[in-house]
């Protein structure tokens, strides 16, 4: 219904940014106790609700009908596949205790574990902003290049 109004694009940006904006505030109010920390995580979670929908219906509409079934059911894995990696890796890293001790955050301890890896998250969320905002540019860049090198092709 969301992205039926404001477009598939939109709604992809849009997403983005709740994710962005719950892993900073989670970072940010680590310490804050656990109602802050449950409302930053619903932030998140509407981003990640709300970019499945666009998200699929991206790839669906660049696949021939006859492949649809195929390019849902790898968009599903891709999904589970890499929350269960992501799971793993921050396991991994908290166990250890790597990025404890300080944050920029001002936690402090075991919390600065958490709001580093929060962090962490929000810049990958970022680079996805940033991707997808200027993809167009690089796009038609990688474009013109193609078009400029069939043309020297065509002229030998």
């Amino acid at each position: 219904l969301i992205i039926s109004r404001i477009g598939r694009k939109t709604g992809l940006l849009l997403a983005i940014l709740f994710i962005l904006c719950g892993w900073i505030g989670i970072a940010v109010l680590i310490n804050s106790g656990f109602l802050a920390i449950a409302l930053c995580a619903c932030i998140y979670y509407a981003g990640c609700g709300m970019v499945y929908s666009p998200l699929a219906s991206t790839i669906l509409s660049s696949l021939p009908v006859e492949e649809s079934g195929r390019g849902c059911g790898m968009n599903d894995l891709a999904i589970s596949v890499s929350a269960s990696v992501g799971v793993v890796i921050f396991d991994g890293i908290l166990d250890k205790n790597m990025l404890s001790g300080d944050s920029i955050t001002g936690a402090s301890g075991i919390s600065s574990g958490f709001a580093n890896i929060s962090l962490m998250c929000a810049a990958v969320a970022l680079l996805g902003i940033i991707v997808f905002t200027f993809r167009n540019f690089i796009t038609k860049e990688s474009n013109a290049i193609e078009v400029d090198e069939d043309q020297e092709q065509d002229q030998k």
